[in-house]
């Protein structure tokens, strides 16, 4: 499938040598870089969601406006209780499927972001879904906790202006500001 998903690549005429050079630049670049940023993190961090990462701010007199890749705090926690709760009635797939598209960061030697956690969350909510089927007296609680809290964390993901003494209110962790 990989491979076929490069077809219009071979019908611009490129080879298969150009494709093999082209891989191998990726992967010397994945594994060359050494590049760091104040707003990097490590793969383990990111489903505790320790390490969020700025966008933009804007700096007003009393107020400021911020786009903040934080995420929805209920849906990566509640992610890991489902995981812990639910490991041996989850479907192998689900597990395989989030597992292969976490892991590999762990052993990646380059920078990372949160950001390269959002290919595993498809699968992770699935999991929860799993697991509040199974346990449907939480189904509601939860989709109400997830919906208030993104609610509450909406200004920071698209930059409405939030008063400077009131900010504080968003930042739940230390690692977060």
């Amino acid at each position: 499938i990989y491979f076929l998903s490069y077809s219009q690549y071979f019908f611009l005429r490129y080879s298969l040598k150009d494709f093999f050079a082209l891989h191998q630049q990726i992967y010397l670049y994945q594994t060359g870089l050494t590049a760091t940023h104040s707003y990097q993190s490590f793969a383990w961090q990111w489903p505790l969601l320790i390490k969020p990462v700025w966008f933009y701010v804007q700096y007003n007199a009393d107020k400021i406006s911020n786009i903040y890749n934080l995420g929805n705090p209920i849906i990566f926690w509640g992610g890991l209780l489902a995981l812990a709760t639910s490991i041996r009635s989850v479907k192998p797939f689900l597990l395989i499927s989030y597992l292969f598209l976490f892991i590999p960061f762990i052993f990646s030697p380059r920078i990372l972001f949160l950001h390269h956690y959002l290919p595993a969350l498809p699968p992770l909510c699935l999991i929860i879904a799993k697991t509040l089927y199974q346990n449907k007296k939480f189904i509601f609680p939860f989709l109400s906790l997830t919906f208030i809290t993104f609610l509450f964390f909406y200004p920071l993901n698209i930059a409405i202006p939030i008063p400077n003494n009131l900010l504080k209110f968003w930042f739940w962790l230390p690692t977060w500001k």
